[in-house]
């Protein structure tokens, strides 16, 4: 989350802005990744489009190197083909810096001799041993086309388990399953047991046994394998409820496979003066079902807005004329008022006199008692 920053300050006049971005197989490498690559007799059958069996095996291991280098999370890569024995490479390599390399060790196995699972198990869980694997986590992709058929030892298996590697096993065409009662057995061509281990045996610790009777859909089961999914984009305001990020807020839909980033860009509601905190959780699922949830969380500030002594004396000076005005207006509506009534007043006035009599000619005075006329 890059805004709002830590300990950031905001007016309760403004909005709070929220973005940042949630990503998945994006981080910081820290998975090594062992290739486990059968290549007995039985690899050199032709199987579609893709060439032999062995082909196709090799083309889907390319492609898996490939989507482990896209998806960001290879730290480190190995590989050990194996037929009588085990033929480990050179050891972990750094998966991009030293991607012909790899390439080409993925390529190098050619088909022949039997299918010796002791052995190649022996040689992975010395790999990821090595003092080379600084890893956090190891990932084991063993891909077969039948069942173990030299010198199978079972405790090879657990002792793998022991490390703490994710085992995933493949069975490569229709000669092998990972169910047991649907595979055939070479001896006498019939269905059912074949020998004590079977590939579901040898997946450890949370790994998955995929059955690919068609080679060439192998490079359709990656995501099955390492792949992680940006599931959810949520944000919460000091301590309340989880609420997701509306979608229009997001720059891509959600869910979302893959290594992947997702902007995300939102304004908050207005908060009162004080103190508060948000949080922005995104929620992923990798292949095995597992979920993960980062999330960051930052504190802010909301604050009154703070008066300058020039804004309080400009404040004054606006009080001041306003109340100045009111002064005035009051003063003059006074005036206004009285001149107005004093004219009403005089109106009335000259109205009677206008109205009594006014030619003093015709009044008689009455003659005082007791006077005579004179002649």
């Amino acid at each position: 989350m890059s805004s709002p920053a830590v300990n950031s300050t905001f007016l309760t006049t403004e909005t709070v802005a929220v973005n940042g971005s949630a990503s998945v197989g994006l981080g910081v490498p820290d998975v090594a990744y062992i290739f486990v690559i059968d290549t007995s007799l039985s690899t050199d059958e032709p199987d579609g489009d893709c060439g032999t069996v062995l082909d196709c095996v090799q083309a889907f291991f390319s492609k898996l190197h490939r989507e482990a280098n896209k998806d960001g999370s290879a730290e480190l890569l190995a590989v050990i083909n194996f037929d009588d024995i085990a033929h480990p490479s050179e050891g972990f390599l750094h998966p991009r810096k030293n991607s012909r390399k790899i390439e080409e060790e993925i390529a190098a196995g050619y088909p022949g001799g039997g299918t010796n699972c002791n052995d190649a198990l022996l040689a992975t869980t010395e790999l990821v041993r090595s003092p080379k694997n600084t890893a956090g986590t190891t990932v084991v992709v063993f891909a077969g086309d039948g069942l173990c058929n030299e010198d199978y030892d079972p405790t090879a298996a657990d002792e793998l388990q022991r490390t703490g590697a994710i085992v995933h096993t493949v069975a490569v065409g229709d000669s092998v399953d990972c169910n047991i009662s649907a595979t055939t057995n070479y001896d006498d061509d019939t269905v059912g047991d074949y020998m004590e281990n079977s590939l579901v045996d040898i997946t450890q610790n949370g790994g998955v046994c995929t059955s690919v009777p068609d080679p060439e859909t192998l490079p359709h089961i990656i995501d099955e394998l390492i792949g992680t999914t940006l599931k959810a984009v949520k944000f919460q305001i000091d301590g309340g409820n989880y609420t997701h990020v509306p979608a229009g807020n997001l720059s891509d839909p959600l869910p979302r496979e893959g290594a992947t980033e997702v902007a995300f860009e939102m304004e908050l509601p207005r908060l009162a003066a004080g103190r508060h905190e948000i949080c922005v959780r995104a929620a992923g699922e990798d292949s095995l079902g597992g979920w993960a949830n980062i999330e960051d969380c930052h504190e802010f500030t909301v604050a009154e807005p703070v008066r300058t002594g020039y804004q309080v004396e400009l404040w004054l000076f606006c009080l001041v004329v306003s109340l100045t005005l009111i002064v005035v207006l009051s003063i003059g509506y006074v005036v206004i008022r009285r001149v107005t009534t004093g004219k009403e007043f005089d109106s009335q006035d000259s109205s009677s006199a206008a109205s009594a009599p006014s030619d003093i000619h015709n009044y008689v005075s009455p003659k005082p008692v007791g006077a005579r006329n004179i002649v």
